[in-house]
């Protein structure tokens, strides 16, 4: 990855700001030379730490072929196992699994903010321009993750792969959404593209309406009266050559219990739909209940936290998760919205 760095010069603002991208015919000769020999630098050093990543992914791919076996390995100070045979990773304990999402997520959000913090004040089109040149992709954490398992797919890439489809269809493909039981990348990285994992020794498998053990095909989790768990809802909303999608979900499985939101941005550039930077905030809310379907909690949260803040990312996620605990709610109760700093907002309500 390369750094691009905005310089000042005595250009106007307003030449500058509505600059495309290397389109340099307005400008007067001077500045044709002075752009052209930026661009010139910037492409040097892309290429070179493009060269530099490629040779390491290739070291990589090459380290990691005999990991198409048994192997296990350490990350959040939790040993992972990798279970070749039914290609899925497995977990010592629910416990360890939460561990792991826990940094996986933290992992992303210093990814992500650190990224942004290099180019403080540039608009989402100007980010979008730099994202391009440097090839930075915002998954690259839950990524990096995955290639430690060659011969692994993960439930996130078959989603990524899934969605691409669905934009290039103009939206005539399946919905990933329908697809997406937990609406949370980090969980999603865990489980494979069939949605298995091992925890504890047994096989389980995500279904809309909770985890079910593969062998004896029961529930792990026996959810029932008014109340429930595992449900997820979804709603688009299209603005200008803008689309947001807001996604909200509660599970409950195992000991493991979260209500989560997301926002994911697109915008149309040359006829095609594409994930697009926009300043988000995202909020999941609502009224929670307990096993015995008794109201437990009233909530909040906000991404980010401070009122009349945005942050500037093609996707935003806020959740909320406490381990040791069912929780469940009631139908209109909970639910997730997002906010659009150009004056937009929508929501998703669980039903």
């Amino acid at each position: 990855m390369c750094k691009i760095i905005y310089y000042e010069t005595n250009l106007p603002t307003y030449q500058l700001t509505n600059l495309p991208t290397y389109q340099l015919t307005n400008l007067p000769t001077v500045y044709k030379f002075l752009w052209t020999f930026l661009i010139f630098i910037i492409f040097t050093s892309c290429k070179k730490t493009s060269q530099s990543s490629e040779n390491s992914k290739q070291t990589t791919q090459t380290n990691s072929l005999s990991r198409c076996a048994d192997f296990t390995m350490r990350y959040a100070n939790v040993s992972i196992a990798y279970d070749a045979s039914n290609k899925l990773l497995s977990f010592s304990s629910i416990n360890d699994f939460d561990a792991v999402v826990t940094q996986l997520n933290t992992d992303y959000e210093n990814y992500n903010d650190n990224y942004n913090n290099n180019y403080p004040g540039l608009t989402a089109e100007q980010m979008d321009s730099v994202d391009q040149i440097t090839q930075f992709d915002e998954l690259q954490t839950f990524i990096n993750f995955e290639n430690n398992f060659s011969c692994f797919t993960s439930r996130r890439s078959f989603l990524a792969t899934t969605e691409t489809d669905w934009l290039n269809s103009n939206f005539q493909l399946p919905d990933p959404d329908d697809f997406d039981f937990l609406i949370e990348d980090a969980e999603n990285t865990l489980f494979n593209e069939n949605y298995l994992i091992k925890i504890g020794g047994t096989v389980y498998e995500m279904k809309t309406d909770g985890l079910y053990d593969v062998l004896t095909g029961s529930q792990a989790k026996q959810l029932s009266d008014d109340c429930f768990s595992n449900h997820h809802a979804s709603n688009s909303y299209i603005v200008g050559d803008r689309k947001f999608k807001i996604k909200a979900a509660i599970n409950s499985w195992l000991i493991r219990s979260g209500a989560k939101g997301k926002v994911v941005a697109f915008k149309q550039k040359n006829g095609s739909w594409k994930r697009s930077r926009a300043k988000l905030a995202v909020f999941v809310g609502g009224r929670i209940f307990d096993h015995q379907c008794n109201e437990s909690d009233i909530f909040s949260d906000r991404n980010p936290v401070y009122v009349g803040g945005f942050k500037n990312r093609k996707q935003l996620k806020v959740s909320r998760h406490q381990p040791g605990t069912i929780w469940k709610t009631q139908p209109g109760l909970l639910g997730s919205t997002f906010d659009f700093n150009g004056g937009f907002s929508g929501n998703a309500i669980i039903q």
